[in-house]
């Protein structure tokens, strides 16, 4: 009876063992299994400079195994956060991106505007008016085109000046109207008992030849900016010069592509008064 008993105890104990050897086996696989596991990190699509902030089409997702992920990696679900922040040094096409190669909003406000340019972007600020200035609706972050008028004199007289129009830049980011360098601080200002009803300057996000002409055209002539949807970056066409000669013209060419855009029920009847006819 007893040598059954300890047979019983005998089976149980191992069974019991290779139940505890199968479990800690199964943990190892996973274990090791999990650190093979891909997971998608950040990486540069392409050559990122120091001091230029990560945008969409120059992050992208690559897979590394667990246990071989480089030390402070970004996971791909976090690519959001990123957006917008620049980086602190060069960053090679296909490494990875580092929550340590990001320079903080706080040292962003600490360095000014210097931290929000590229190594070959430029900051020039210009005077407007509440008409030139889109009447103050522009905002920090929004991209304009800018427009300048010429007075071309005569040959013989001041009576004899034409006027031209230039589209001189198109697509210019806007860093910041008088002060404010973003929408939050536009409301800020205004919420402040010397607020104003709009700004007197544009500080805009250039080229260095950029800088030259928007120079020159201050001195000779006026500019305007032109608000333009910022999610859309290229034009179809170009737009053309204006000026005395073709001014008629290119204001009938505009008024056409204006009633193709109209739908039949917006389309002016027979009746309507047209255009001013060129004199």
């Amino acid at each position: 009876m007893k040598s059954k008993v300890a047979l019983l105890i005998a089976i149980v104990l191992g069974v019991l063992a290779a139940l505890a050897v199968r479990q800690y086996v199964t943990q190892k696989e996973v274990a090791i299994y999990e650190g093979k596991k891909p997971v998608e990190i950040i990486v540069a699509r392409r050559e990122i400079h120091e001091g230029e902030a990560l945008t969409g089409p120059s992050i992208e997702a690559k897979q590394f195994p667990k246990d071989y992920l480089p030390p402070d990696s970004i996971s791909w679900s976090d690519h959001s956060m990123t957006i917008g922040r620049k980086v602190s040094r060069l960053v090679k096409r296909g490494d990875p991106i580092q929550w340590a190669d990001l320079i903080e909003k706080e040292e962003e406000k600490e360095t000014g505007m210097q931290s929000r340019l590229a190594i070959e972007e430029r900051a020039i600020t210009l005077s407007v008016t509440r008409t030139s200035g889109v009447g103050g609706m522009i905002r920090p972050g929004d991209r304009i085109d800018l427009y300048a008028t010429f007075r071309k004199q005569g040959p013989q007289r001041a009576e004899g000046a034409s006027l031209e129009t230039y589209p001189i830049l198109r697509n210019v980011q806007v860093l910041a109207t008088d002060q404010n360098l973003s929408a939050k601080d536009v409301m800020a200002a205004r919420r402040s008992a010397s607020a104003k009803e709009s700004y007197t300057s544009l500080t805009l996000n250039v080229s260095p030849q950029e800088v030259g002409v928007l120079l020159h055209a201050t001195e000779t002539g006026n500019l305007t900016a032109v608000l333009r949807n910022s999610s859309y970056p290229k034009d179809l066409s170009a737009p053309q010069k204006v000026t005395s000669e073709n001014f008629w013209q290119l204001m009938e060419q505009a008024a056409e592509v204006r009633r193709a855009k109209l739908s039949p029920q917006e389309q002016p009847s027979d009746g309507d008064a047209g255009a001013e006819e060129a004199p």
